[in-house]
């Protein structure tokens, strides 16, 4: 594997207590995330192992990719001993290339800390990703996931070079945006599924 350099930024509970130059980066991650996390993580049927949370990965890329990504992160794991309540996971796909997606993976650790990661797959040797973390204030574990409940937030990210990072923050972006828009738009302009109805001159 490559070498991929790491590092861990400090968010704290408000994106608008950053340094002003940083503060568009904070605050975009902490709208994408609680965007995501308005739904809850469902449990997953039967034991949360390394079989279960591959097939939810492969469920929107492939076999291959979720081998890669669940490698990335059972690494990551290990450096500091987490215990996965829930996991689930997803993609975000670009807007100007519909044919490039980033996997999107969220996990809840110990049931106090909620993880959204994004990964950049272009290297098929070495993954890119960057996470978002928010430990909530609340550790009622029956709480659904809700962004007044977070007491504090920070990012790490593990990259090959600073285009990925790049990268992995303009698909937070793009997921926070797309996750913005209403239900009806989300359909038909980011899943490109045709309206039943003729679409009126304004929209």
């Amino acid at each position: 594997m490559h070498l991929l350099r790491k590092a861990r930024w400090k968010i704290g509970r408000n994106p608008e207590d950053c340094d002003p130059t940083l503060r568009p980066l904070a605050t975009s991650l902490h709208t994408m995330h609680s965007l995501v996390s308005k739904n809850a993580i469902a449990e997953i049927t039967g034991p949360l192992n390394d079989k279960a949370m591959l097939r939810c990965l492969a469920k929107f890329t492939t076999r291959e990719i979720g081998t890669n990504v669940l490698r990335h992160l059972k690494a990551h794991w290990q450096t500091y001993g987490p215990r996965i309540t829930r996991f689930r996971a997803s993609i975000v796909h670009s807007l100007t290339n519909p044919a490039y997606y980033c996997p999107v993976v969220e996990w809840i650790e110990n049931d106090t800390v909620e993880v959204v990661a994004l990964f950049n797959i272009e290297n098929h040797d070495c993954y890119s990703w960057l996470a978002h973390y928010a430990q909530k204030a609340n550790c009622d574990p029956g709480n659904e996931s809700r962004e007044e409940t977070w007491e504090d937030t920070w990012v790490e990210w593990r990259i090959e070079n600073i285009d990925r990072l790049r990268t992995l923050f303009e698909a937070g972006r793009n997921l926070g945006g797309v996750l913005g828009w209403s239900t009806k738009d989300i359909v038909r302009l980011y899943c490109r599924v045709e309206p039943r109805e003729k679409e009126s001159d304004e929209e």
